[in-house]
């Protein structure tokens, strides 16, 4: 029998495809292994596949060179030559131009993808190894590159990291807005956008471009139909944070957020207007609320204030049965609005309208606790504008606290106004009293590495026997010395003040430090406290947590809050996330701002976002819990009358372990009557079920 010859196979093809299917085959059994690890895992994980694919690059061309005669049978080759001696004389496909295409299709791609999901929106920590791993990236596929001659290989790396970043934002924000619904996307899109450091400057931007075309210029309507709903159901909250992200939006997502504004200011305006009839509570609140707080970014104002007038005056008696505190709240916030700064502000107009206001809710009440918080929180708000310089006048000024002298019903309200007239007065001589004091405090600080100034009585530090509109705090011997100055100052410059002992308003003070940090001279401005502890870190540059407090003697609580602030601010370095006991704090020398005067946020201050709104959480659940085991005991009391001193007894022996203070009963009564748990009788002290 014959058999036919063998024809010799076509080793060539045979090998690569063997070689190239085992080199697949290696790395996707990498990448497969590794897709579980995050943050500096995916570092780690990295390194592992280039090592993969040098050990891969070395046995491919060995098993060539047994192969191929006309290569060198030295087997010790750099990784240039795993890249350039193991051709395939056939296919003309080298080892390094199958390692750079594997390389390119499954390596790359899947890291790159991982860092944008996983490392920059979210993953914390390993900056620096991030920032190096990124780096060899970058190089090793360069190297790659050149060695196979490919155009341009770093402009892949940007083409790869662009075409990345891009699939990320259309895939996320579309998740988002099906998943989420438009108002919390309005809120959560802009974690997409690239911040890190990690890439080049016209990388970033065109990074940025690409968000702007895939999460913000796509959603545009649909984010200006939020903003609108957003307005309608919470002008308090959310939009704040809308606003506070427009407020950042740099120079090319302007024109978005001009856009945004007039969408905002058109149809929201138009939503709360037409609440003026239907719903005049919802009316007054909503409109006074979103003028209050967002005066600054929206520059809105009332079309025809005889609406809002008419609207309040049609609120009123509604206002004054469900809570008295919020009737003084809307009285305060109403006045705070006609006496702050505008545009298209009329001192004429404004007195006009504040003394409508004035006629119909305070003047008609004679109720002690609505009087004594009108006193109590438009001294609050007084405080604010002054500091912030926002009064449209300060004969306005003079004006109100004249009426609320002249309307109180005995002396204890009319001192508390009468407080409010010496400040006012005490304003016209702060410079004076201001420069003198700057230039004892300097002469104090000859060594220090800044300077120090302290507005005195202009930003509301003035001198009055008691003080309720802020807690006390203890200061060290400097603001000591600063308080015995002005307190010479005081008896030596007017005959007035010989009777009237000084106290700090420490929330309601502020001070202009300013000092270098890298060749750079900053204007910071914040409160007296801040400043002190700051310049005390100038003098000492790392102290201990319990260094400060025994220097300053300022309360733990506190302490903390104001440390968290410079911490906040970047002028402190902590060496723990909650700033605690067990702190230790540095002052950052190497400092940088792109601003030169730098407003540092006092976390004490009773602003007016602050009152009767921000409740802290735990607060909130205490309350809750307390207000529905009170909800349980009265359903057991039908039809009985009962004192509000007669609740808090009976509610203090049924929660013996809560152990609730009078305010938070005070509190969930006003909760249970407005869920119609309980209603008020023509006695304002006395509740029926």
């Amino acid at each position: 029998m014959h058999y036919p010859e063998k024809s010799e196979p076509d080793w060539t093809c045979l090998l690569i495809n063997k070689l190239k299917r085992h080199f697949e085959l290696a790395m996707c059994e990498t990448i497969t292994t590794i897709k579980a690890l995050k943050g500096g895992n995916l570092i780690m994980a990295y390194n592992t596949l280039w090592n993969e694919l040098v050990n891969n690059c070395i046995m491919l061309n060995a098993l060539f060179t047994s192969y191929n005669s006309k290569i060198s049978k030295n087997t010790t080759f750099k990784i240039n030559d795993f890249f350039t001696k193991a051709s395939f004389p056939e296919k003309k496909l080298t080892v390094g131009e199958l390692a750079y295409s594997i390389w390119k299709e499954k390596v790359y791609t899947f890291v790159l993808g991982e860092i944008f999901g996983s490392l920059i929106f979210g993953f914390e920590g390993a900056n620096q190894e991030l920032h190096e791993a990124i780096s060899t990236m970058r190089d090793n596929f360069k190297q790659l590159g050149e060695i196979n001659g490919a155009k341009n290989p770093e402009g892949f790396f940007e083409e790869s990291v662009l075409e990345q970043y891009s699939t990320h934002c259309q895939k996320q924000a579309a998740q988002m807005l099906k998943n989420l619904g438009v108002n919390k996307y309005v809120r959560d899109v802009f974690q997409l956008r690239c911040k890190t450091s990690f890439f080049s400057e016209s990388l970033l931007q065109k990074m940025n471009e690409i968000f702007r075309e895939q999460c913000v210029g796509k959603y545009t309507d649909v984010l200006l139909k939020a903003s609108v709903e957003i307005v309608e159901r919470e002008p308090a909250e959310v939009l704040g944070k809308l606003f506070q992200l427009l407020e950042s939006f740099d120079a090319e997502l302007a024109e978005l957020a001009s856009i945004w504004q007039k969408k905002v200011e058109h149809d929201c305006l138009e939503n709360l207007y037409a609440d003026e009839i239907s719903d005049p509570v919802r009316f007054v609140k909503n409109l006074i609320e979103f003028n209050q707080k967002y005066r600054n970014f929206i520059k809105v104002h009332f079309n025809d204030s005889r609406i809002f007038v008419s609207a309040l005056d049609k609120a009123r008696d509604e206002i004054f049965n469900s809570n008295g505190r919020n009737a003084a709240l809307m009285f305060v916030r109403c006045c705070n609005f006609y006496l702050c700064k505008s545009p298209d502000a009329s001192e004429s107009k404004s007195k006009e309208m504040l003394d409508q206001a004035f006629d119909l809710l305070f003047k008609k009440s004679t109720k002690k606790d609505f009087i004594n918080a009108c006193l109590e929180k438009y001294a609050c708000f007084l405080l604010t504008r002054l500091m912030d310089d926002l009064s449209l006048s300060m004969e306005l000024e003079m004006h109100m606290a004249n009426r609320f002298h002249n309307e109180c019903p005995d002396d204890t309200y009319q001192a508390a106004a009468s407080r409010m007239i010496y400040m006012l007065n005490d304003m016209a001589d702060s410079p004076d009293l201001t420069k003198m004091l700057s230039e004892y405090v300097q002469s104090a600080l000859t060594e220090s590495e800044c300077t120090y100034s302290l507005n005195v009585l202009s930003k509301a530090a003035w001198p009055e026997s008691e003080n309720k509109c802020t807690p006390k705090t203890k200061l060290s011997n400097l603001l000591d010395l600063n308080m015995e100055e002005i307190s010479e100052l005081y008896k030596s410059s007017k005959e007035d003040y010989k009777h009237r002992d000084l106290q700090w308003c420490p929330h309601f003070s502020q001070c202009f430090v300013k000092t270098s940090f890298i060749n750079k001279e900053y204007s910071l401005k914040m409160n007296v406290v801040q400043a002190e502890i700051l310049i005390l870190f100038f003098e000492k540059g790392t102290l201990n947590f319990a260094d400060v407090k025994n220097i300053t003697e300022i309360p733990s609580k506190e302490l903390s809050m104001y440390i968290t602030s410079l911490v906040n601010a970047k002028l402190l370095i902590s060496d723990t996330k909650i700033i605690g006991p067990e702190s230790k704090l540095t002052l950052n020398r190497d400092f940088s701002s792109q601003e030169n005067s730098i407003v540092i946020e006092d976390p004490c201050i009773f602003g007016d976002e602050e009152i009767d709104h921000k409740v802290d959480q735990k607060s909130e659940l205490r309350l809750r819990l307390i207000s529905s085991r009170m909800e349980r005991y009265f359903k057991k009391e039908k039809d009985s009358a009962m004192t509000l001193e007669y609740v808090i007894e009976r509610i203090n022996n049924e929660l013996k372990k809560m152990k609730p203070e009078p305010e938070e009963v005070r509190d969930c009564v006003d909760r249970l009557i407005k869920k119609g748990v309980l209603k008020l009788t023509t006695e304002l002290s006395k509740m029926t079920m």
